[in-house]
């Protein structure tokens, strides 16, 4: 009888018949990983994480900052946009409306206005390429 409580204790060679923590070899090692590996990963995922939330923290500030940029810089060319349209329709009215009068009257008047609607459309051309420079 004393064989089959032998046979089914199940000693284990390597823990020195004394559980994991007289292990010898296998104790220094769990301990070593639950003492002080452990932690220091621990302490190492701390770091690189807040380390990433600084970056993105930096990487927001300064995309913010961008698309204020891009926001104010298209509201501006909007209104120039919006400003040269209302020039270039009151320079048609009042060239129309010149051309009407003059056209019921003499020639020497009709030419004089044709070279001031030509002298009005070059004015137009420069306004224009003027904003298309200005960011």
């Amino acid at each position: 009888m004393e064989w089959l409580l032998l046979a089914q204790t199940g000693v284990d060679p390597f823990s020195g018949y004394s559980g994991w923590a007289g292990a010898g070899l296998l104790g220094l090692v769990l301990a070593w990983l639950l003492l002080r590996h452990l932690p220091d990963k621990d302490k190492q995922i701390e770091r690189m994480v807040e380390g990433a939330d600084k970056r993105v923290d930096a990487m927001i500030v300064n995309f913010t900052a961008e698309l204020r940029i891009v926001r104010e810089y298209a509201e501006a060319t909007f209104q120039k946009e919006r400003d040269l349209r209302h020039q270039e329709r009151q320079i048609a009215s009042d060239a129309g409306v010149k051309m009407a009068v003059l056209l019921g009257e003499n020639t020497s008047e009709t030419r004089a206005l044709v070279q001031e609607i030509r002298m009005l459309a070059v004015s137009v051309s420069n306004l224009v390429q003027r904003l298309e420079k200005t960011p």
